[in-house]
């Protein structure tokens, strides 16, 4: 896994995760980090966070070829 995190404008922000697989992604958003990011997200964001999965269709790293 790795995850990015982005910042939208003065008050927003985003963080962005991918996975190896559908697998793995379920794994992580079933697991304890998410359980309990979700039981204090009311105390720390002033709405609910928005989950939205998303297909990568190319990328490109430095000092490869890329992919797509």
């Amino acid at each position: 896994m790795e995850w990015y995190a982005f910042q939208i404008s003065e008050t927003e922000y985003g963080i962005f995760d991918t996975f190896a697989s559908e697998d793995a992604r379920e794994a992580h958003h079933a697991g304890e980090l998410a359980q309990a990011i979700g039981q204090v997200a009311p105390d720390l964001l002033s709405e609910p966070p928005q989950v939205q999965p998303t297909r990568i269709v190319a990328t490109k790293h430095e000092g490869s070829g890329g992919s797509a």
